[in-house]
């Protein structure tokens, strides 16, 4: 019943999922020319769809597709910090078992 935490892992979806989702790579640190048109490759790239909320892709209706940055180092969500921070008071530091009653594990 007990086991020791090797470590806990958040994610929304996993790196091969985000792959999937992703229908550009986001490469290019400028988002618009001098011309103040969309660059390939950056940030408000025409495949992406509409850079405002009166656009739409004109093919199917659709509001935008998702991009993909790969970063260099690793990035934590501040959004999960939350529920770290309730799983880590939940354990003991000192033998790293969770500190609840069998009754209180929910066994679905």
């Amino acid at each position: 019943m007990f086991h020791q935490i090797s470590g806990v892992s958040f994610s929304f979806f996993t790196p091969s999922e985000l792959n999937k989702l992703s229908v550009r790579k986001i490469s290019i640190p400028s988002v618009v020319d001098t011309l103040q048109n969309p660059v390939d490759g950056g940030l408000y790239d025409p495949k992406l769809g509409p850079i405002d909320h009166k656009g739409i892709l004109s093919y199917d209706n659709c509001p935008g597709h998702f991009g993909s940055v790969d970063l260099c180092v690793k990035a934590y969500n501040p959004f999960l910090f939350a529920y770290l921070m309730r799983i880590l008071k939940a354990k003991c530091f000192c033998c790293h078992h969770f500190r609840m009653r069998r009754d209180q594990v929910c066994n679905d």
